[in-house]
């Protein structure tokens, strides 16, 4: 018996690291026609885009910082250590393959270089390179915040998960009898640890599905700005912000609870590149570059 339980909660304890899991989130999103805005006609040179220098403020990096600052629910916040990789050269990244694939460039391409370090000496040696332009800039603000009741998350999931673990427990339960002979009969109860288990986690996920329904508090903000250099005069041909916030009171259905202030983090990111994105397209920068 003890052992069933104990390959019982070993499964259980499985199955909910698969479904709500710790793993760090990955900054990156879906390159689709359908969210992300082509340029309207593509600026006929090649461009380097440099590394962006992170200028955010730390509350927005760690939780230490927005506790200090007497946030009483930093905890629905997302910070640093809660995704993969270092977070400004992962958005570089995105920054890069999102442009290129808006196609508001002939070529584009990235640099190992962050933007505060180049000199002309870069510039020059890219200029050789067939480089026309090269893009810098700073990453101003990205996080994300959703408003999580962790107390009442625990006492749906945990409740639900009770209830369907023993329902599925008397259901799965038997009794067998053996009969030794001369030593007797012999009644023992046999349970089915898998399907307790399966039972639970499906308590337990629909208690997270329940509780997501609920209309709360959200919001994200990413802010990148950007300039454009010529790589022929080292000028300035044009310079923007990419900026998308959004702050909402509704709900975001789902299991994952823990993942949505990422998700968000990451929808505006999508969003101020995209907003990068048309104020290039706007600009009429070909004949700048001739």
């Amino acid at each position: 018996m003890r052992t069933a339980f104990i390959m019982s909660l070993g499964i259980l304890l499985f199955v909910c690291f698969l479904i709500f899991g710790g793993c760090a989130y990955k900054i990156n999103y879906s390159l689709r026609p359908s969210e992300i805005i082509k340029a309207q006609e593509t600026i006929p040179i090649k461009v380097a885009v440099a590394k962006l220098d992170d200028q955010r403020n730390d509350i927005e990096r760690e939780k230490s910082a927005r506790e200090a600052d007497g946030a009483e629910d930093a905890g629905d916040y997302t910070y640093d250590k809660e995704f993969k990789g270092i977070v400004a050269e992962d958005i570089s990244h995105m920054l890069v393959s999102h442009l290129e694939y808006s196609a508001c460039f002939r070529e584009v391409i990235a640099i190992n270089r962050q933007s505060s370090d180049l000199n002309q000496l870069v510039i020059d040696s890219l200029k050789k390179e067939g480089v026309d332009a090269v893009l810098v800039g700073n990453l101003e603000n990205f996080y994300g915040y959703y408003d999580r009741n962790q107390g009442k998350e625990i006492l749906i999931q945990g409740g639900l998960a009770l209830a369907f673990g023993t329902l599925v427990a008397i259901m799965t339960t038997t009794k067998e009898t053996s009969d030794f002979g001369w030593a007797g009969k012999m009644t023992e109860t046999k349970i089915n640890p898998v399907a307790i288990s399966l039972g639970t986690s499906g308590g337990m996920m629909l208690g997270s599905y329940l509780e997501s329904l609920r209309k709360r508090d959200t919001e994200c903000h990413t802010r990148i700005a950007v300039k454009l250099l010529s790589t022929s005069t080292g000028e300035i041909i044009w310079e923007g912000i990419g900026d998308a916030s959004q702050f909402e009171h509704r709900s975001m259905p789902g299991l994952k609870n823990a993942k949505r202030k990422h998700e968000l983090a990451v929808r505006s990111l999508k969003d101020a590149i995209n907003d990068i994105a048309v104020k290039i397209s706007d600009a009429e920068l070909a004949s700048l570059t001739k």
